[in-house]
């Protein structure tokens, strides 16, 4: 021992020492025996999604785009006949290849850890969605509200389903969002932290739920997956699936509202949601999703995607 050496003297000069190396190699080893972890993308070991393949996640959500055109179940907005238009939806990138494991590792095989690239890429869609569609930011692309925007907009997630809560340990898109919100504008919607400042907007959270029959018959086996689902089955099934709680009904009325999910196919989901949360007084804005998927008119919207 060197005189005069504190302990962390000692413990950094153990930690990289020859057998400090060997040592920790060997824990690794081990750990990755018994929970072994490869890359989503590549399949490179002992990490969930290497540095280049996060790169590359990066550049396919680098570039938000408009995706209503290929969502056929959205809703049509505007209150006149000259004004009628789809609801607009931001994507920040193409659901399939890369992008698309990604997100069925965190969402389906508990890749937690994935988190670091999604929220960043889900951030993407609903920043610029907020700046134009809700009218909380300046510039030219901005739209203007209809109403003086008195108070932020609230950001509304599609309630998880009765299945879903059976089989993941998290709400994906609320995980991403409560992420994000850490790093930017975004605000809390638990009434010790709500985001006051134009620009920013509430997470709010038990405003809308799934309604107890939907919840019922999504249990039955195979009846909770989309895949195989044609437009118009999937129109059906989500009919009359949510209701507004009876403190949605007290926020809701005069509030702007952007809908906030991961994948967009059809726009079912997102016009179920619209629907009861127009009749509650909100004003639907739009929808900011991760990804948006290729949607063949009158066909599967999710066929090979492994969306449900």
């Amino acid at each position: 021992m060197v005189r005069g050496a504190s302990w962390r003297d000692h413990l950094d000069r153990a930690w990289f020492s020859w057998t400090g190396v060997r040592a920790r190699e060997a824990v690794a080893a081990a750990a990755g025996l018994l929970s072994p972890s490869w890359c989503v993308g590549c399949g490179a070991e002992e990490t969930d999604l290497c540095e280049e393949c996060a790169y590359d996640v990066r550049l396919l959500t680098r570039d938000p785009y408009r995706a209503e055109a290929d969502a056929p179940a959205l809703p049509v907005v505007g209150g006149t006949e000259e004004d009628l238009r789809v609801l607009p939806v931001i994507a920040a990138g193409t659901y399939g290849t890369l992008l698309s494991r990604v997100m069925l590792g965190f969402k389906d095989h508990e890749r937690i850890l994935l988190d670091r690239v999604l929220a960043p890429a889900l951030g993407r869609a609903v920043e610029p969605a907020l700046r134009q569609l809700c009218g909380t930011g300046a510039g030219e692309e901005s739209m203007p509200a209809e109403s003086p925007l008195s108070e932020p907009p609230l950001i509304v997630v599609p309630p998880l389903s009765l299945r879903a809560r059976t089989r993941r340990s998290h709400d994906p898109v609320r995980h991403l969002l409560g992420r994000l919100a850490g790093a930017s504008a975004l605000g809390s919607a638990s009434a010790s932290d709500k985001a006051s400042a134009v620009g920013g907007a509430e997470i709010a959270a038990g405003l809308v739920v799934q309604r107890p029959q939907a919840a019922a018959v999504g249990v039955l086996p195979g009846a909770g997956r989309q895949k195989g689902r044609g437009l118009d089955d999937r129109r059906r099934r989500l009919s009359g699936a949510f209701r507004v709680t009876a403190r949605g009904r007290q926020e809701l009325p005069g509030r702007q509202v952007l809908l906030v999910d991961d994948v967009l196919t059809t726009g079912s989901t997102v016009h179920a949601l619209y629907e009861v949360l127009t009749e509650a007084g909100a004003e639907v804005r739009g929808a900011a999703v991760m990804a948006a998927a290729e949607v063949r008119r009158g066909g599967d919207a999710s066929e090979g995607s492994g969306l449900e």
